[in-house]
């Protein structure tokens, strides 16, 4: 929940500006864009700047972040000249509520994407994901909306999207943070298919999810597999490591006339995006089966997506 605890027209100096951008975790905002920075100074040394607009939250009864302002302020410390500004001061339960009210502060001047939005709720929800660990998460989401969200449903307005991101998220980020802390030299979640195909099986079940990808991660399968080539997250893992992602043209590209090379004999199997993605989907979905795998095929051009398969609830999680 959020609440508007202040709304007032005051004039702020590079001194505060200062104080706001060093003390209340500038970071969470847009990365910086020295161009529309050094825009807006421009106008206040022509005396032309009207008005700009701040505001800060209060998360969880304690931290400040900014949650608007970040170009506003710098101008002015860059400047050093004070303006007139309006600055609100919100409170917030939780770090989804902030990612929230962050989105709710666009103009079409400064649009926010939902890749801002999920940083802001990643940075600010302490799950130790590193700039580059965060990148990867931010790029294997979109990739995941891309094929399966609300990007297709074009009943759903932008700013409808935006509210959603955190909550969305909220339960994939602690798991794919602790995924990549157990690969250390991050080679299975790196790739964008594969992080985006581990947040799909996370929302299908979290549990199994949890079973699947550290195996694939560690390498440690269970006694009854060993040995087994066609144990799905072994299949998944050795292709993984080896395959190289291709360019393509179209949706689906290469896809449409190539097998995946998941059979071992290829010293290095090549794939698009989509091909890793849809191995992904399609050894996750004989995982919860319990099916094993032989040699998985691209998806044609015009068959249908492969959706996640989800566990019984009352199925055992192996």
């Amino acid at each position: 929940m959020t609440d508007l605890q202040q709304r007032k027209l005051t004039r702020i100096g590079p001194e505060v500006a200062g104080n706001l951008l060093t003390h209340c975790l500038p970071d969470h905002q847009r990365r910086f864009d020295k161009r529309h920075c050094n825009k807006l100074a421009s106008i206040m040394r022509q005396g032309n700047f009207r008005q700009g607009d701040v505001a800060i939250a209060i998360v969880n009864g304690g931290t400040k972040a900014l949650a608007n302002g970040q170009h506003t302020l710098r101008a002015i410390v860059q400047t050093g000249l004070a303006q007139d500004c309006v600055f609100a001061e919100y409170r917030c339960d939780d770090w989804s509520d902030y990612a929230k009210l962050f989105a709710s502060f666009d103009t079409e001047e400064k649009r926010r994407t939902w890749k801002d939005t999920t940083k802001a709720f990643c940075m600010g929800s302490d799950v130790g994901l590193t700039t580059e660990q965060l990148n990867r998460f931010r790029s294997g989401a979109e990739y995941f909306e891309g094929v399966y969200g609300l990007v297709h449903n074009r009943s759903v307005t932008r700013h409808e999207r935006l509210d959603h991101v955190a909550d969305e998220y909220a339960d994939c980020v602690p798991m794919y943070a602790a995924m990549w802390r157990e690969d250390k030299a991050g080679v299975v979640v790196r790739k964008a298919p594969a992080a985006a195909a581990m947040i799909g099986t996370i929302k299908a079940d979290a549990n199994a999810a949890e079973t699947f990808w550290k195996q694939i991660i560690s390498g440690w399968f269970p006694p009854s597999e060993h040995g087994n080539d066609d144990y799905p997250p072994a299949r998944l893992r050795d292709y993984l490591l080896r395959v190289r992602i291709v360019s393509a043209g179209g949706q689906h590209g290469q896809a449409d006339k190539r097998c995946l090379g998941i059979n071992t004999a290829a010293a290095h199997p090549t794939g698009t995006q989509m091909d890793i993605f849809i191995a992904c989907v399609r050894t996750w979905n004989a995982f919860i089966r319990g099916d094993n795998l032989k040699l998985l095929r691209s998806l044609k051009h015009g068959q249908e997506m492969p959706k996640f398969a989800r566990r019984h609830p009352f199925d055992e999680v192996a």
